[in-house]
């Protein structure tokens, strides 16, 4: 298998309009691109982030950004695989990143060396070509791109797991090939801790490891069966005029034969063409003068300590601010500067710093950490699993973790069942467990006291600097004396305005009078709310409080998808509760397949989350005989089991009545479903028919009309296996934009006020 891999790919301000009109041809001359399509497989480095949104992270040096339309030229040049491991791949934040991942996949370029978390990490790629298995390998040195426990971004190189990595990619692969993000900018030769490095890699399984970051052309080192390329140059990077830009090389690699060939290029302008002979032969021959110096002993240690002494002045102003004032001490006097600030025994106290781990350890923390705000969530249910809202729960929890927030749940009751300690850890926050009340029913009615005492306490102790409450109306007056008390902005989560029908008392029930007072009124006091629907949105700004709208949130991008329609009959399935007052749900569905028999024939209809009893007291008949192969009432199942009974079905379907807590509230099985692929057949309450388009991603329906019931069914029933497909991909697409957390992160940003 022949492959050809090239250095950095960026566009830039001279060129970004070429790459997003298709015109590579114009920056890419045509004995290269020859050269690209003659290939079997083609690999680049993406150096920056493809979006729209410019949302910038705090870090020295540029913040990279182009164009998700940009990628029409990445797609025009064959690329096949792009590493993402580089120190600009977070330049534009999380949402930066997302993005890429989002473009990237919908052109199926394939790529590796980042994730949302270290523990989520996908360092690794392999190209199945016939009986041979090409492993890619993709990671950085440490810059602002890293990703954390708890942080997207870069796969790192750490020699206690990237090894490992490597060593078992090997035993699973033919052929090695190791992409290291690393080296100092401008310097064609390896660091001695380089050296080391790569030289283990090899050890550990890499037939080629090559270096990409120096911007420049630097040599070669065989060593054992391995190659390691010390800086390849750019591909297409029209960013700097410097002598070390004007060149660079492809790698070609023969898998077969484990052959390796340098093909040297030259900027063109904007562009890049392939070498003419006569700076072809005098690239290489630089190449291999400094491949042979490398060999010589001790030549790699002593032409890294000779580049260190240029960077003297350099790395000690950063080591204390680079202030204006220590700029002009050390343009009057090097040697002056060294004396007042870099005596002997600050000389020594900092090499200490740097090489004792433990001293390292806590620098790093110092420096890297700064302050982490204190975000305080409040839910008197179940938490982390359990119901929808633990669902919605666990989304924020993600966004304020990944805003930098250390993040503290108070819930009523735990949704696991991982044993009984009162406080515990989840993967972006930790959760308290308040103690149970008696069950009385004044509790019921007026909430348990212990709760609120609970969060008191948290509050006292602990100082955050938010409280995101998302629910209990039975202590929000107290909640918001507190808060104001200690001067701590408040922010309520609004999801639901309930019917009248779902309180036990009517009129008198006093949570049903409670929730009133507070919509209508009482949640004035908050510092702001996050609204699910438009509805409750423009309710709150009509009352002057700031607010934003957020639907249903989800981790969509990691949430497993079936893309390809189902062969045979089409499945339906409705998974929830029918709770007082809603039997309007069901009972248009079962009336349809009751009275229409093309329509039974052809449809199966699950049910999940009430047995048949409950059914049939909701639609007020016993379900007919003649619907037994047609409708299947499955009961409850283990809330885990959901999911892959979404997945598995063509449509979710489900029917709400027009009236305030449908129109108020949003649907949580709309974005639960749509993330997995499947679409909806529903009516268009609340905001639904934002997302919806009827046909495209899904079907409306008005109200619950079962004579327009029955054409929306007989329309999927005609649909074909491909044009089901199609739906299924534009499902998941809306889902990805509309429901996907990591979409409103800025948008809570600017609710709290966070820089």
């Amino acid at each position: 298998m022949k492959i050809i891999i090239g250095a950095d790919i960026v566009p830039t301000k001279s060129n970004i309009k070429m790459f997003e009109t298709g015109q590579m041809d114009k920056l890419v001359d045509p004995d290269l691109l020859k050269i690209l399509v003659d290939a079997d497989y083609r690999i680049f480095n993406l150096e920056v982030p493809l979006t729209d949104k410019e949302t910038p992270i705090v870090k020295s040096g540029p913040n990279l950004i182009a164009s998700t339309k940009s990628i029409i030229g990445y797609k025009q040049l064959g690329i096949d695989f792009l590493t993402l491991a580089n120190n600009h791949i977070l330049d534009q934040g999380d949402d930066g990143l997302h993005s890429t991942e989002k473009v990237l996949n919908s052109v199926g370029i394939a790529y590796a060396g980042v994730a949302d978390n270290l523990g989520m990490m996908k360092h690794s790629y392999i190209i199945k070509n016939s009986d041979t298995k090409i492993g890619i390998y993709c990671c950085a040195e440490h810059e602002f791109s890293i990703a954390l426990s708890q942080k997207a971004g870069a796969n790192p190189f750490d020699p206690l797991e990237s090894l490992d990595h490597i060593a078992a990619l090997r035993k699973e692969c033919d052929y090695v090939i190791c992409l290291y993000h690393g080296g100092k900018e401008h310097f064609r030769y390896p660091t001695p801790y380089l050296q080391k490095v790569c030289r283990k890699i090899v050890e550990k399984g890499a037939n080629l490891v090559i270096c990409q970051h120096t911007h420049c052309v630097g040599c070669q080192e065989e060593w054992l069966d391995g190659t390691i390329m010390y800086g390849q140059g750019n591909f297409l990077f029209d960013d700097s005029d410097s002598e070390y830009w004007k060149n660079s090389l492809l790698v070609s690699v023969d898998t077969d034969n484990c052959k390796i060939e340098y093909i040297p290029i030259l900027k063109n302008g904007n562009g890049v063409l392939l070498a003419d002979q006569d700076s072809a032969n005098e690239i290489l021959n630089c190449f291999n003068k400094r491949t042979q110096q490398i060999k010589e002993p001790g030549f790699v240690e002593k032409r890294f300590q000779q580049e260190a002494q240029k960077l003297k002045t350099y790395y000690l102003r950063k080591f204390r601010g680079n202030t204006f004032c220590e700029k002009i001490i050390s343009k009057i006097s090097e040697t002056l500067y060294e004396k007042m600030f870099y005596g002997r025994l600050a000389r020594a106290e900092m090499i200490n710093c740097i090489e004792c781990e433990p001293h390292r350890d806590f620098i790093d923390q110092i420096l890297r950490g700064g302050y982490k705000m204190k975000i305080l969530v409040l839910y008197d249910g179940a938490f982390p699993y359990g119901t929808a809202m633990s669902s919605r729960i666990r989304s924020f929890c993600r966004i304020f973790s990944e805003l930098n927030a250390d993040v503290h749940v108070i819930c009523a009751s735990s949704g696991t069942k991982r044993g009984n300690k009162q406080e515990r850890r989840l993967e972006r926050c930790t959760f308290t467990i308040a103690p149970e009340g008696k069950g009385t029913i004044k509790e019921k009615l007026f909430g348990n006291p212990k709760y609120f005492q609970t969060v008191k306490e948290y509050i006292v102790q602990n100082k955050p600097d938010f409280v995101f409450s998302t629910s209990g109306q039975e202590y929000f007056y107290k909640l918001a004396e507190v808060c104001k008390y200690y001067q701590i902005p408040l922010f309520i989560e609004q999801c639901e305005w309930l019917d009248i029908s779902e309180f036990i008392f009517r009129y008198l029930d006093p949570r049903y009078i409670r929730m009133n007072r507070l919509i209508q009124g009482g949640y004035k006091k908050a510092t702001g709310i996050i609204a699910i629907s438009s509805s409750f949105e423009k309710h709150y700004r009509n009352m002057g409080v700031d607010t934003v709208r957020v639907p249903t949130i989800l981790d969509v991008l990691n949430s497993p998808c079936r893309i390809t329609a189902n062969e045979g009959k089409i499945v339906l399935v409705f998974t929830g509760s029918i709770a007082r007052g809603k039997k309007e749900l069901i009972a248009p569905i079962i009336n349809v397949l009751r009275d229409n028999l093309e329509i039974r024939s052809n449809v199966e209809f699950h049910i999940y989350g009430e047995n048949k009893d409950a059914i049939e007291t909701s639609i007020g008949y016993k379900i007919p005989k003649l619907l037994e192969n047609c409708v299947f009432v499955h009961g409850r199942v283990p809330q885990e089991e959901i999911q892959d009974i979404i997945i598995n079905a063509d449509y979710q379907i489900f029917i709400r009545p027009q009236r305030r807590s449908s129109n108020f509230g949003f649907s949580t099985k709309l974005g639960e479903s749509m993330s997995v692929g499947t679409p909806v057949i529903t009516n268009n309450t609340s905001d639904i028919g934002m997302y919806i388009k009827s046909g495209d991603n899904g079907f409306l329906i008005n109200n619950s009309d079962e004579r327009e019931l029955v054409q929306v069914l007989r329309a999927a029933i005609e649909m074909s296996k491909e044009e089901r497909t199609e739906m299924r991909k534009r499902t998941r697409k809306t889902a990805e934009i509309a429901f996907d957390y990591r979409e409103y992160k800025n948008t809570i940003k600017g609710l709290f006020g966070i820089e």
